[in-house]
């Protein structure tokens, strides 16, 4: 498999998934997670650093800062958000919360986008770092991209 070193030009959706994953692991193993790596659809793997990391009891969250990569986006520079909530002894899911901006389009003017977004992969590093997980537990995982974030990096 081809490594990609500390890449953060890359989609929105893998700085999801790679905020995602931190995310989950600071949960799962109650402590601070400074960098992770993903596997990126084409086989690659790429590791994201993590900022604005936060473990509180049932809630761990964690932020990836989004690159431009070859061209301008509206979230070139925005920091991509996520949250993991954890309940105990409840049905076993993962329920997928969307934040502030989640839907923007990619480009100024565009219209709002009906693509997936980062739900996939989101989902598949959430189930990678839970996947021996014999307690019922439900996982509420909020991906967005505060406002304030957003002006900044436009």
């Amino acid at each position: 498999m081809k490594r990609t070193e500390l890449r953060n030009d890359l989609a929105t959706d893998a700085c999801a998934a790679a905020a995602a994953k931190g995310a989950a692991l600071m949960l799962r193993e109650q402590r601070i997670v400074d960098e992770v790596e993903i596997i990126l659809p084409a086989s690659e793997t790429a590791r994201y650093r993590l900022h604005g990391q936060k473990l509180v009891d049932d809630t761990a969250s964690c932020y990836v800062i989004k690159g431009s990569g070859d061209g301008h986006d509206a979230v070139n520079g925005a920091k991509i958000h996520v949250s993991i909530k954890v309940d105990f002894f409840t049905t076993r899911r993962i329920v997928l919360a969307g934040g502030p901006r989640t839907d923007r389009a990619a480009e100024p003017g565009e219209e709002e986008t009906s693509n997936p977004g980062p739900r996939p992969m989101v989902l598949e590093v959430v189930r990678e770092v839970f996947a021996m997980r014999c307690m019922p537990t439900t996982l509420t995982v909020t991906v967005g991209i505060p406002d304030e974030e957003l002006e900044i990096a436009v």
